[in-house]
């Protein structure tokens, strides 16, 4: 969110051999009102658009 009331990282570590996709969610805010609603909207369709990317591995 543009005033960082929920945070969205994704990351992407290689543990024993596995690739392995950690997201992490952060709400820094308890309650949102009506006004907060299209930021809020816009914020989850992204989140979720990011969710659905597909990953692209390449061989060093």
């Amino acid at each position: 969110m543009p005033d960082t009331s929920i945070i969205f990282r994704r990351k992407f570590v290689e543990q024993d051999g596995t690739i392995v996709s950690r997201i992490l969610i952060q709400f820094k805010k308890t309650v949102f009102f009506g006004e907060d609603y299209p930021g809020l909207f816009d914020f989850y369709k992204k989140m979720y658009e990011m969710m659905n990317e597909q990953v692209v591995l390449k061989k060093l």
